[in-house]
């Protein structure tokens, strides 16, 4: 009989597991392959919702690792394959419509980004962080400060793309070792890791696009994800240790020493080795809650929410200062205890998640128009932030980055989505305003062998920079 549960479920989720790569592999192609104009956000946004669905599926059609939840976790990715599809299908409409690269002006451009700029967004970037300390609690202001913190990011990024482009790389070398601080600064400063994988899924996708030859990328990518699980595996194990020192104010050396067990009891991921697959099944499956709430749905055990956290997702966009006692907070509010019908350990957070947020409203139909909408709105701004960079206009992508990057959290819920976003656009009016305002609107772009305003000489683009460019610009 045991087997009977176990066998029925896995012999599901095989199927389901190669269509969702199938998917997987079509935007990673797309990307690498085509004249594709965007920065990266549609295939982050892929990558980090298999994150928490796509692995707890593979491991439960492990036959070693089978469980009483792989019905569960069959039916939860079901339901997050249509999503999947759904996010998918909405990010190819803008591809139908977007603009030719011809009229972007961008077939024949110089780059128009100095080292000064890009130490000026690492400056803001690191002031943001240091004002997060002292304003993150003000109401408002705080959401707007954090996503300001954003823009160390994309000056980051913005300094390993004229690497690429001027071919220098030990500059190029020295950008990629800024990004790989992150997660070791994530684990001293917070004991989290979300907010660092979350950074370096965008500025791999990013990079993916524009780095030449394309083949050293898809070379690197199934061993990077076989680090990465690997890293989080050991990550899980010493993750308690890490929390209770940062979060007790322990000094940087204790800290440090705690970090550094995860390298000394480092193992390369066993997917037959059940200490590995189980951090993986309790943190990266959102399969098993979603599963039980269609389960319940669908017995006529639970009543569908019918649009009312999508309501709290509106409302919470109102600003705390003008609504100081607004009732809607991050993470689930209490609705995944409803949703599952199990008591959670208190204290802990569990953020709804987009799909299962889908689901728990209108059934497949919310998880589908959900997800399609959001993928419409993440293309379009995608293709508009990469344009702006291929334009060398490095003030509007670095605002249509900080809007963005709000949008591709799978893992939170409506409330998070559209409040962080919110304040990231506000955020990105007033830097518009101020500190990213363009002193030189309408004028004429620079010629080849100009200098920037700090004296830096402006290069021009290698051909085949832009998959197709050299089509653009003729046999030159």
């Amino acid at each position: 009989m045991i087997a009977e549960i176990v066998f029925e479920p896995q012999k599901q989720l095989i199927p389901m597991i190669g269509i969702w790569l199938g998917c997987l592999g079509l935007f990673f192609w797309i990307q690498v392959k085509k004249d594709y104009e965007g920065a990266g956000f549609v295939f982050s946004y892929i990558v980090l919702l298999s994150l928490i669905h796509l692995f707890g599926a593979i491991i439960h059609a492990v036959p070693e690792f089978a469980m009483a939840d792989s019905t569960y976790v069959a039916l939860g990715f079901r339901e997050s394959l249509w999503g999947l599809g759904a996010f998918c299908a909405g990010a190819l409409v803008p591809a139908f419509r977007r603009a030719a690269l011809e009229r972007t002006g961008a077939s024949r451009m110089e780059i128009r980004l100095g080292k000064r700029e890009i130490l000026f967004l690492i400056a803001a970037g690191a002031l943001f962080v240091g004002l997060d300390r002292v304003l993150g609690a003000i109401p408002s202001v705080g959401a707007a400060v954090r996503s300001g913190k954003t823009l160390l990011q994309v000056g980051i990024l913005l300094g390993t793309w004229r690497a690429i482009v001027t071919g220098k790389k030990s500059q190029l070398f020295a950008w990629l070792l800024c990004l790989g601080c992150y997660p070791v600064i994530g684990l001293l400063g917070s004991g989290f890791l979300s907010y660092a994988t979350m950074t370096l899924v965008i500025s791999f996708s990013f990079l993916m696009i524009f780095y030449r030859p394309r083949w050293h990328v898809i070379a690197l990518a199934l061993p990077a994800t076989y680090l990465v699980i690997s890293f989080f595996v050991a990550y899980m194990r010493e993750r308690d240790k890490i929390r209770e020192k940062v979060w007790k104010g322990a000094a940087l050396e204790q800290r440090l020493e705690k970090v550094d067990g995860i390298f000394k009891k480092f193992e390369w991921f066993d997917i037959r080795n059940e200490e590995h697959l189980s951090p993986i099944d309790g943190r990266l499956n959102q399969n098993v809650f979603l599963g039980k709430t269609v389960y319940r749905i669908e017995a006529g055990s639970l009543v569908p929410l019918k649009g009312q956290t999508l309501w709290w997702g509106v409302t919470s966009m109102i600003p705390r200062i003008l609504w100081p006692d607004k009732p809607m907070t991050a993470g689930s509010m209490g609705i995944m205890r409803y949703l599952i019908g199990e008591q959670l350990a208190e204290g802990t957070s569990f953020g709804l998640g987009q799909v299962l947020e889908g689901y728990a409203n209108f059934r497949r139909t919310g998880v589908i128009g959900f997800l399609f909408l959001l993928g419409w709105l993440v293309a379009e701004l995608d293709l508009r932030c990469g344009q702006a960079l291929r334009r060398g206009d490095w003030r509007t992508f670095s605002l249509y980055f900080l809007v963005t990057v709000p949008l591709i959290c799978p893992e939170w819920s409506s409330i998070e989505l559209f409040s962080g976003t919110a304040a990231a656009a506000m955020l990105a009016w007033g830097l518009r305003m101020t500190l990213l305002r363009d002193p030189g609107k309408g004028g004429a772009a620079p010629q080849i062998g100009s200098r920037d305003a700090g004296g830096t000489p402006m290069a021009e683009r290698p051909k085949r920079f832009v998959y197709g460019e050299s089509r653009l610009r003729g046999k030159d």
